[in-house]
């Protein structure tokens, strides 16, 4: 009963830990953290719909420029660097054991599980080391991460 309980507490704290460090940074509309004062007392209240889009959306990349830097200064400190690339050719999903070529060269082997989808040529990917540990791959427009290691 007792390894039981660590072994659904170990799968929780994996899951929870997984789904934070794959998560994207979201971005809350200034207009929604701001109350009608304080958009009074800024000025942003006298922006156009059009302004307001477009400090939204330089301030949701700057929040998200700042996240990725941080998240890449994290894993270098660990020696663990965010690998970004393209698959070299077309990807069409994965299987146990099936092996990603990217466009600089390097190898990864997916270690788990098997996702199939519409054929793409030369998608963009993004391979994170885990908090905990592993690597995590997600191809971009996909809506599944893949489990992988560095191949040999």
């Amino acid at each position: 009963m007792h390894a039981r309980i660590r072994l659904i507490t170990a799968i929780a704290v994996f899951a929870f830990a997984f789904s934070v460090s794959a998560a994207p940074p979201v971005y809350v509309p200034i207009e929604q953290r701001l109350t009608p004062a304080q958009m009074h007392d800024t000025g942003l209240d006298q922006l156009s719909p059009t302004q307001l889009s477009a400090l939204n959306a330089i301030l949701s990349s700057d929040v998200s420029a700042t996240v990725k830097r941080a998240h890449a200064e994290a894993a270098q400190e660990n020696g663990r660097a965010v690998v970004e690339g393209r698959i070299a050719g077309r990807f069409t999903g994965w299987d146990t054991g099936t092996v990603f070529t990217l466009d600089d060269g390097s190898r990864w082997q997916v270690t788990g599980g098997s996702f199939n989808t519409r054929a793409v040529d030369s998608p963009r990917v993004t391979v994170k080391p885990g908090l905990l540990s592993g690597w995590y791959m997600h191809v971009e427009g996909q809506p599944v991460v893949a489990s992988v290691r560095r191949a040999r």
